[in-house]
């Protein structure tokens, strides 16, 4: 079975494991600090707070924020729940904005009629989805004519760029947030990572992770700790954190992989009526995390779940990305269902194709074959 996504592990990853897992501290040891330094460096941030998952990096970076209590943060519907449940968890109200059918990411003037209309949103949390970069110079700017604060999901976005410059940098941010799972660009099993420019973000949040412990207190004893504020158990092990910095070594060469799996895929689509590809917006460089592509046929969309079992059937494992937020039950009962027209046309129609490093060239001509043929099966028997 072709899924839409794997991890991909190498001699080198396997070797750095066996070295963690004989160092003598399995946890809160060395070599976490090496690969937050590592990770900092790769998007071109001042620092980076390893934790144990990417939803944790989302919960501690809002948190993080310190917004008003029963404030509005401004995100997509378009995105895994894990990025709104940060915001509510955290006591805060999310509010969905529409995306811009080109990316999939949040459209622009929409989210300015939200800023305008709503003096209670304080923040904004775009999703790089896909891995494709928003907009960030554009959204900063309307942040900051509403008084907002902005923090960036880029758990699909790790070693993509816009104009030149790195997703992560948090150069239109205060904080951007990374996951590690085992489909994204890189993984560390289970992990995640919050990147910032600012000290005091950075310390805190290391706090935050850890219990909201606080060590190394004057004219304590050396046993000494407090517990300053609320925290988590969040943290991330030695043993990911040795997974971790194998697989940033070869960040480049999985990037060139997927670039290079898209352009077949475009080649094998070209001129497709009944499939069209997400592309690159212009002075953007995702990283590809997904590759989506969008029925066009109205009778295609009306009957994708029976396409998607045939491509199963036949070997090929498709995804959607995403079910709407605002189509889940824990979202509508406690704040009803917006109309978000873009965003639900693009469900009706979109689908991800597999595409991760260790997908083969004939593979791709196998995954367009296979759903060409199932497009085909559809029609006769609608015929």
């Amino acid at each position: 079975m072709i899924s839409y996504g794997r991890q991909s592990i190498g001699d080198e990853d396997v070797q750095a494991l066996l070295e963690a897992i004989r160092a003598p501290l399995l946890t809160q040891g060395p070599t976490i600090e090496r690969f937050e330094e590592a990770l900092a460096g790769l998007v071109g941030a001042r620092y980076a707070v390893a934790v144990a998952n990417g939803t944790a990096a989302l919960i501690l970076a809002v948190r993080a924020l310190d917004l008003p209590p029963g404030s509005a943060v401004v995100t997509t519907s378009n995105t895994f729940i894990a990025t709104v449940n940060a915001i509510i968890l955290n006591g805060l109200r999310p509010v969905l904005c529409d995306l811009d059918p080109a990316t999939a990411n949040l459209d622009l003037a929409h989210l300015a009629a939200l800023l305008e209309g709503d003096p209670t949103i304080k923040a904004i949390l775009p999703v790089h989805f896909a891995g494709h970069p928003c907009p960030m110079a554009e959204i900063a700017a309307l942040a900051a004519r509403h008084d907002c604060l902005v923090l960036e999901d880029a758990c699909h976005a790790l070693a993509s760029s816009y104009g030149g410059i790195p997703v992560g940098s948090c150069r239109h941010s205060a904080l951007t947030v990374f996951s590690f799972h085992p489909v994204k660009h890189i993984t560390t099993g289970e992990g995640g990572a919050i990147t910032t420019n600012d000290r005091g973000l950075r310390d805190r949040l290391a706090r935050l992770r850890n219990h909201g412990i606080v060590r190394d207190l004057p004219s304590a004893p050396p046993w000494f700790y407090d517990v300053v504020e609320v925290g988590y158990n969040f943290r991330l092990t030695d043993l990911q954190a040795a997974l971790g910095l194998a697989q940033l070594g070869r960040s480049d060469h999985f990037l060139q992989r997927r670039r290079d799996l898209v352009r077949i895929y475009q080649d094998l689509l070209a001129g497709d009526r009944d499939l069209t590809l997400t592309l690159a917006r212009l002075g953007t460089e995702p990283s590809w995390h997904l590759l989506v592509a969008r029925l066009t046929d109205p009778f295609l969309r009306e009957h994708k779940a029976e396409l998607f079992a045939l491509c199963a059937t036949a070997g090929v494992r498709l995804q959607v990305h995403y079910v709407p937020i605002h189509y889940h039950t824990c979202f509508v009962e406690r704040f009803g269902r917006p109309s978000l027209p873009a965003c639900e046309d693009y469900y009706r129609a979109a689908l991800s194709l597999p595409i991760f490093p260790e997908l083969e060239d004939g593979q791709v001509a196998e995954v367009v074959a296979v759903v060409r043929g199932a497009i085909a099966e559809l029609r006769e028997e609608q015929a």
